[in-house]
């Protein structure tokens, strides 16, 4: 996840180059640092960051892990199109990460979108729940989770 914010903010300032060099150190690390977690939440919020930051460089050679992290949030959507303990967070940014995938990774963004939607309040912000807490957290608005569950529902939008 960090790894991912750093490609991103990389990229934000102009420093492609960092960008590239970071994207590259983290792929070499991946055996050591992509294993499935006792939180499967870490992972998927991982994976979704990485494949994102991955595609916004742009080349080739970042195809086949783009492609791998795409088929493992895939492989971990659940029925009613969350991922991970019915979670708003990991569901936004597996769902942005899938957006530009396969036919069949477009279609598990649309699960996903649709999922999203069910979480919106009226007051326009995003319900915050797990398994856990089985009624959504409808107090403060959690300001990282709400922005990543508007940038993937826009991001419907856009793709309509």
């Amino acid at each position: 996840y960090d790894a991912a914010l750093g490609i991103a903010a990389a990229l934000e300032v102009g420093q492609r180059r960092w960008a590239y060099q970071l994207a590259d150190a983290v792929l070499d690390a991946k055996a050591r640092w992509f294993l499935p977690r006792k939180s499967l939440r870490f992972t998927v919020v991982s994976a979704a960051s990485l494949a994102k930051a991955l595609g916004e460089l742009d080349a080739p050679h970042y195809a086949y892990p783009i492609a791998e992290l795409r088929k493992f949030l895939a492989s971990h959507q659940r029925p009613n199109g969350s991922w991970v303990l019915n979670e708003t967070q990991p569901s936004a940014y597996a769902a942005l990460a899938l957006a530009d995938g396969t036919p069949s990774e477009r279609r598990s963004f649309s699960r996903a979108v649709s999922w999203l939607k069910s979480t919106l309040l009226r007051n326009g912000s995003v319900a915050t729940f797990n398994d856990y807490m089985p009624e959504p957290f409808v107090g403060d608005i959690i300001s990282e989770v709400h922005a990543e569950a508007v940038s993937a529902l826009s991001l419907a939008c856009r793709k309509r």
